[in-house]
């Protein structure tokens, strides 16, 4: 360890460039890394639910659905509702009261066991199924659903596989950013009680790293599940934070003593830290 820790420090300036020159493409690629937020991602193709959907998407392209309920509204509007989400790209057919018997139709005229199928007469609630032509959890999905969220201001529901992926993202991606931030807050005001420098050197060398980490699926070709992006950050930094602050604390220890640069094996460290 001594020799590779003056290796380091005789060596600082180049890895340092190369570290900066790293970031370029490091920033491309995290922000190009694909986020995984299908649960169905983590089971084998082969089994029935997979083989299932593929065959859903092939034959009839309709690879996701979600159920839209609408309340307190008249069969007119729910009929003029729907034709504006035909119009979302990515929709591929509805089903609903209105496509079956057309919205001229009384329902009265329709037996009950047939209207409750899609309209609750207790709660005025009426509901139909909206079809996507991508799966479950595919952006294109994604995107449909909260472009009908957006276009309905928010005033429906919407329930099925697809709106619960679209939801988990949604709260992913917000939380994830909470998360790393207070980790790092935390992590400098426990080590700034040693210097006021230091934390900010040691927090920036662990996030470019995590930076890094993240953008190597990218080049890989592969995908981040959604659990990975969630934790990752706040792991890696937890983890690494308490090898830079032994590490730290052995050095200061060291100076104290009076040590040589020979002397002492943290030769590395009394260098690299000012």
């Amino acid at each position: 360890m001594k020799y590779f820790g003056r290796a380091i420090v005789k060596l600082r300036f180049i890895i340092l460039i190369v570290a900066g020159v790293l970031l370029i493409p490091a920033a491309g690629g995290f922000f190009a890394t694909r986020i995984n937020y299908d649960i169905l991602y983590y089971l084998p193709g082969d089994i029935d639910t997979m083989i299932g959907q593929d065959i859903l998407l092939d034959d009839f392209g309709k690879g996701a659905y979600a159920l839209v309920l609408v309340q307190n509204m008249k069969p007119k509007q729910v009929n003029n509702l729907e034709n504006t989400l035909k119009d979302v790209e990515h929709v591929e057919q509805i089903i609903s009261y209105n496509s079956l018997v057309g919205p001229t139709v009384p329902m009265e005229m329709i037996p009950e066991k047939y209207v409750k199928e899609f309209y609750n007469s207790d709660t005025d609630t009426t509901m139909f199924v909206v079809f996507f032509d991508d799966t479950t959890s595919s952006d294109e999905t994604m995107d449909a659903i909260t472009e009908i969220r957006e276009i309905t201001d928010y005033q429906v529901y919407i329930s099925g596989m697809s709106a619960v992926v679209t939801d988990t993202k949604k709260i992913v991606m917000s939380e994830m950013a909470r998360y790393i931030i207070v980790a790092a807050v935390f992590v400098i005001i426990i080590v700034a009680l040693q210097s006021i420098s230091l934390p900010f050197i040691l927090v920036a060398t662990i996030e470019f790293a995590i930076f890094i980490n993240m953008a190597v699926p990218y080049y890989m070709g592969t995908e981040i599940p959604f659990i990975s992006s969630v934790v990752i950050g706040t792991i890696q930094l937890g983890a690494t934070v308490d090898y830079a602050i032994l590490m730290s604390t052995r050095y200061k220890k060291e100076r104290f003593e009076g040590k040589g640069k020979h002397d002492s094996i943290y030769y590395g460290m009394r260098v690299a830290i000012p």
